[in-house]
C-alpha cells in the first residue's frame, strides 16, 4: 500500500500503473495458453503417441469446466478487485506450465491442462485485466485497453521463437520448465505491489481528474454509471448477443492461434519459416492495437468490431486459396493478425459503454459461462479435422462463415437501457468522447 500511495502522488496517473500490470498478465495468459502450445504441439503429440484432436480438446475443455468460476469470480472482482486473484493465478499458472515438463500420460496432462492452468487463467484472464482497467479510465479506456491488449500480441511474440529454441536445444520438456518459472516472476511481484481495484481507493478519479477525500466512500462520477443487477442484464438483448456473437467471431482466432504453426509445416514449410510466419500473425496484432483503440475512441466500437469479423473472415478465405505462396503466406498472416488485433480490447470497450464500470464482473460472468461452450470447439474442431483428413483446409473455410453470423450478431445489438436510467452523458457516450 505505501508504494502505490507514493506513486499514486506522482505525475503519471496510477491508472496506467494497472494498465502494466494487466499487459503483463495479458503476455502470460496468451503465450502459456495458445501461443506456445502450438509450438509443442508436434513435438509432444509425436514422441507420445497422441492425436492432435486429445492436445487440443484437453486444453479447451479446460475453458468450459472453469467457466461457472465466473459467476462467483464476476462479482469479486467488482467487490474486492482482481489483486488476490492475480498472485493465485500467477503462481497456479506457473506450477501448471512447469509441470507438463513432466508429464507422460494422457491423465497427467488432463489435469494440468484441464484443471490447473483454466483455473488460474480464470484469476488472470480477461475478467481480471479488462475490468480493472475499465474502472480506471473512462475518456482513455480505448487506448488504455489496447496497450493492455497488446500484451497478447507480445507474449506471442516472445514465446513463440523462444519456445522454437528451447524445443531445439533442451528439449520439450526442460522447456515447459523454463516458461513456468518465467509466468511466476512475470505476474506475482507486479500484482501484489501495483494491483488496486479502483482509483477511489486511492483518493483519485477515473482518468486523473480531481481527487476525492481520501479514505472516503467509492462512488460513481456520473448518473449515467448505472449499476446493472444479474437479473437486469439478463433480461437485454445485447447481452446475449455478445455472449453468442463474440465467441463464435474468436473460433477462427483460436483455431489459428493453437494450429497455423503445424499446418504450416504440414504443407512443407520449414520449422523456422513457420515460426515466423506465425510470429507474423502477433507481429500484425500487436501493431494494430493502439490503432483499433484509438479509432474505437472516435468511432463506434460496434462498427469496428464489424470490420474486423469481415477482415477475419477474409484472411481465413486467402489462407486456404494461396496454399505455400511463402510471399502471400507472409501478407495473409500479417493481414489475420490486424484483423485480431483489436477484437478483445473492442469487446471490452463494449461491455464498459453498454453496462457502466460498476457491474462489469457480474454482467460479463453470465455471458462466459455460454462463452465457454463455444470458445473451445476453434482449435477442437480444427485438431480432429485434421485428424480425420489430413488438412486444415476444410475447417479453416468454415470458419468464414462463423465471422458472417458473428458480424450479423453484433450489427443486431442496440444499447440496453435501464428503467429510470439517465441519458449517457456526452464525457463517457461515444459521440463525445
Amino acid at each position: 500500500m505505501a508504494v502505490a500511495a507514493r506513486l499514486a502522488r506522482g505525475h503519471i496517473y496510477y491508472g496506467w500503473y494497472i494498465v502494466a500490470v494487466a499487459f503483463l498478465c495479458n503476455f502470460v495468459v496468451l503465450g502459456l495458453s495458445s501461443a506456445s502450445p502450438a509450438v509443442f504441439l508436434k513435438p509432444m503429440t509425436e514422441e507420445l503417441g497422441w492425436s492432435r484432436g486429445f492436445f487440443s480438446l484437453a486444453t479447451s475443455l479446460g475453458i468450459v469446466i472453469s467457466a461457472p468460476l465466473g459467476l462467483v469470480l464476476g462479482p469479486f472482482v467488482d467487490r474486492r478487485g482482481a489483486r488476490g486473484l492475480m498472485i493465485a493465478g500467477g503462481i497456479a499458472i506457473g506450477l501448471a506450465t512447469a509441470g507438463l515438463g513432466l508429464v507422460h500420460e494422457k491423465w497427467q496432462f488432463l489435469v494440468l491442462r484441464t484443471i490447473l492452468a483454466p483455473l488460474a487463467m480464470a484469476g488472470l484472464g480477461q475478467l481480471a485485466t479488462q475490468v480493472s482497467v475499465s474502472n480506471w479510465l473512462i475518456k482513455k479506456r480505448g487506448r488504455a485497453l489496447s496497450f493492455t491488449a497488446m500484451g497478447w500480441s507480445a507474449g506471442s511474440l516472445a514465446t513463440i521463437p523462444l519456445a522454437n529454441y528451447l524445443i531445439s536445444a533442451v528439449g520439450w520438456r526442460y522447456a515447459w520448465l523454463v516458461l513456468g518459472l518465467t509466468a511466476v516472476v512475470l505476474v506475482v511481484v507486479p500484482a501484489a505491489v501495483l494491483m488496486k481495484r479502483r482509483p477511489e481507493n486511492l483518493g483519485l478519479l477515473p482518468d486523473g481528474q480531481a481527487a476525492v477525500a481520501r479514505g472516503g466512500p467509492s462512488q460513481p462520477v456520473s448518473p449515467s454509471e448505472v449499476v446493472w443487477t444479474r437479473r437486469e442484464a439478463m433480461r437485454t438483448s445485447a447481452l446475449w448477443l455478445f455472449a453468442f456473437g463474440f465467441p463464435i467471431g474468436w473460433l477462427a482466432s483460436t483455431a489459428i492461434t493453437q494450429h497455423l504453426y503445424s499446418h504450416l509445416t504440414d504443407i512443407d514449410l520449414s520449422r523456422n519459416t513457420a515460426t515466423v510466419m506465425t510470429m507474423m500473425v502477433s507481429f500484425g496484432s500487436l501493431v494494430s492495437k493502439p490503432v483499433w483503440g484509438f479509432i474505437a475512441e472516435r468511432f463506434s466500437p460496434k462498427y469496428c468490431l464489424a470490420v474486423m469479423y469481415a477482415m477475419l473472415g477474409t484472411g481465413m478465405g486467402l489462407l486456404v486459396l494461396v496454399g505455400a505462396n511463402q510471399g502471400a503466406l507472409y501478407f495473409v498472416t500479417a493481414f489475420m493478425g490486424s484483423a485480431l488485433g483489436g477484437i478483445l480490447l473492442i469487446q471490452a470497450l463494449l461491455w464498459a459503454e453498454y453496462y457502466g464500470r460498476m457491474s462489469l464482473g457480474k454482467v460479463q460472468s453470465v455471458a462466459m459461462v455460454v462463452s465457454s461452450l463455444i470458445n473451445p470447439m476453434g482449435p477442437v474442431l480444427a485438431g480432429f479435422m485434421w485428424d480425420i483428413t489430413g488438412s486444415y483446409r476444410g475447417i479453416f473455410t468454415g470458419y468464414i462463415g462463423a465471422e458472417a453470423l458473428a458480424l450479423l450478431c453484433i450489427l443486431l445489438t442496440r444499447p440496453p437501457r435501464k428503467k429510470g436510467e439517465l441519458a449517457p452523458s456526452p464525457a463517457l457516450s461515444p459521440a463525445g468522447r
